[in-house]
This record gives structure tokens, sequence and C-alpha cells, in this order.
């Protein structure tokens, strides 16, 4: 929230794990195809493989992810807070409380505890700020930052933008330090 906005990578190929909070990044959320593959290798047995990856979905409406999902919970769209921070305290050796998703909670925290550093936790781009602080904590906590997520620059420096960006491009040009200009897509 502070920080230079930085574009997120996953290594799909090297989570063992997986938990999308509302992120259905094999369709409407998707990024690159690259990322399907990745996660998709994962799911072929072979002699080297020990297993393969499972996928955990936490959504309020069916979605390509959901449907690939090992398991699948439906929850309202408000109630992925409260799941996400439940989920945290089990990570850090709370009991889940008694509430319907407690078991699923717990399993999850086992499940994610067993695979330090090759897991991935997603949040979808609708949920809140503090959903995504929460689930960058839970990625830290697990190691995965550095391992199977990581973080660049923008391939796009969105901060020169705008009406300034605009006078500045007039500037150049009437300067003739712009000799072409190549318009994509607008």
């Amino acid at each position: 929230a502070f920080a230079p906005p930085l574009t997120v990578h996953y290594a799909f190929d090297k989570a063992n794990v997986v938990l999308t909070l509302a992120h259905d990044f094999m369709g409407v959320d998707s990024g690159p195809v690259r990322q399907i593959k990745q996660w998709s290798s994962g799911r072929h047995l072979s002699a080297e493989s020990k297993g393969m990856n499972r996928l955990y979905d936490v959504e309020s409406r069916q979605s390509i992810t959901g449907t690939n999902a090992d398991h699948r919970l439906r929850l309202r769209s408000s109630q992925i807070p409260a799941f996400v921070t439940a989920l945290s305290g089990a990570l850090e050796g709370q009991a889940p409380s008694g509430d319907q998703h407690g078991k699923w909670i717990a399993a999850i925290a086992k499940d994610l505890k067993a695979n330090p550093g090759k897991s991935i936790v997603l949040a979808g781009p609708n949920q809140p700020p503090a959903v995504h602080a929460l689930v960058f904590a839970i990625n830290q906590s697990l190691g995965n930052i550095g391992q199977t997520i990581s973080f660049t620059k923008p391939v796009y420096d969105t901060t020169n933008s705008g009406v300034a960006a605009l006078k500045s491009l007039v500037d150049e040009i009437n300067a003739g330090t712009v000799k072409k200009l190549v318009i994509l897509g607008g």
C-alpha cells in the first residue's frame, strides 16, 4: 500500500498446494497462459513425481478455477475476510473456531504448513486490501516469497500517465526528440 507498485509472478510449477480466495486464475482473473500450464504440469503423475499438486478454492460463484479444484468451498464474498483471518490464526497454531468451516480451515492449514516454500495463497482482485495484506503475510510466513512468489517492477510505468504524460509527449514532439510515434490499441 505504501511501496511502489510491483508485478507479482507465481511459480505454479513449484507449488504443491494452491489456495485461491475468490481468485479465478484459470478464467476471469487469469494472467499469462503460462500460469495455467505451470499449474497443470503438477497434475500429471510420473515416476519422478511424488504426487499431484492440490488446489483449494474458496469462492462465492462458480469459476473455472473452482471447477478444477480438488476441494471447493462456496462462501459469500462477505465471509472471505473472516475465513482468511481464521486461516491465519490456524497457521499460527490457534485452533479454528467451532464454526461450520473449522474442519476446512484446519485441513488447509495442515496442508500449507506441510509445504513451506512450496505453496501459493492468492486473493482475488475484488477482495479488500485487508485480505490482500493478510494473504501476503500468510505467504511470507509460509516461506513462499522468493520461492513460489516473486515480484518485479511493472513493465509499464504508470506513474507518468494521464494529461501530464500527454503534455510531455507533445513537448517532446515539438522539440523534435520524437521522430516517429506508433500507437497500438488506442
